[in-house]
């Protein structure tokens, strides 16, 4: 097969191989948050999901647009949003974030979108339900699946660090999903790997999940530490919702820019305002608060770079894509 073959084989993939793509390489980062924390975490994901779908068929009829049966993007959306919960949350919580997700994308239109709704869905969820958002428990402690009241909370990796200590858990361990977090956030490595899948089969490329890391781990890496510098950086990327926002939120083309040079600058200014977040706010987290932001300028740097001779090239190169995703409203 030639280039200009391979080109338009890439460009004219449908919507929804895209999104079974997507749920193929979420899929081990779901189940080991279930090995983590129990089926609850599995129900968690399920109402997100199943509440993302229910929430985009009824606005599609208020806004008399065609229903999309075999669409799988609000599974996807919803999937995603409950990934970013804890397991301990009450089940209103996955219900509300992923119907806000969906509704968000549809009010302004269904296809590209002006921001990230998941990342949208998320800031709100921790604005409405702050302590609960924040209620983390022991992993491989498995929650029970009605009440969860009487569990004590844990303290993540990514509190210890933001109060100056680093975690017992190692590096290694970090990586492989053995400290404490959002259901989805935990398991570093299953991330990786759902990421290559995805790059493998040409559903996203590389250049927001690199600069979105690439720019966090320079900002941490500068900082002056009375701990190890190497183990902080590492402590920073692999806690918290830094991979899982690079690799599947940050890269949903539904609200990330087209052109190559334009989702370096994105990427990078992901993780520079999760840095940002970070240090200077207290939080433990600001990842998805971080992509919210940035996903606002996506358009603007799509504007600027799209008449430069790469961004052209790479812009024809998703034409076929942004037709269908125009022809989806």
């Amino acid at each position: 097969m030639n280039k200009e073959k391979k080109l338009f084989a890439r460009d004219t993939i449908g919507t929804t191989s895209m999104m079974l793509d997507v749920i193929v390489a979420l899929s081990p980062v779901l189940i080991w948050g279930v090995v983590a924390f129990g089926l609850r975490a599995l129900a968690v994901v399920l109402i997100a999901s199943a509440s993302a779908a229910i929430a985009e068929a009824l606005m599609r009829l208020i806004l008399r647009r065609k229903l999309r049966f075999t669409d799988l993007g609000a599974i996807v959306s919803g999937m995603l949003l409950g990934l970013t919960l804890p397991a301990s949350v009450p089940f209103w919580i996955p219900a509300v974030g992923g119907a806000a997700a969906s509704v968000l994308k549809q009010a302004f239109g269904g296809g590209r979108c002006p921001f990230n709704s998941v990342a949208a869905a998320h800031v709100i969820l921790h604005f409405a339900a702050a302590p609960a958002m924040s209620y983390f428990t022991a992993p491989f402690e498995w929650l029970p699946i009605t009440n969860v009241v009487s569990v004590a909370p844990f303290r993540t990796p990514l509190e210890i660090i933001a109060g100056g200590a680093m975690p017992s858990q190692s590096v290694l361990e970090l990586f492989l999903g053995k400290g404490g977090g959002a259901i989805g956030e935990i398991s570093a490595v299953f991330i990786l790997l759902g990421g290559l899948y995805l790059l493998y089969r040409r559903v996203i490329s590389w250049h927001i999940p690199v600069a979105f890391v690439g720019a966090a781990a320079l900002l941490f890496g500068f900082l002056p530490q009375s701990v190890d510098v190497t183990g902080y950086v590492f402590g920073e990327l692999l806690s918290g919702g830094i991979a899982l926002a690079a690799v599947f939120a940050a890269t949903d083309f539904s609200a990330t820019p087209v052109t190559a040079p334009a989702r370096l600058i994105f990427g990078a200014a992901c993780g520079a305002l999760t840095f940002g977040v970070r240090f200077y706010t207290g939080s433990c987290d600001g990842a998805f608060a971080a992509l919210f932001a940035v996903s606002l300028l996506a358009r603007p740097l799509d504007m600027i770079f799209s008449g430069s001779r790469f961004g052209s090239a790479y812009k024809k190169k998703n034409a076929a894509l942004l037709s269908k995703l125009k022809a989806d409203k």
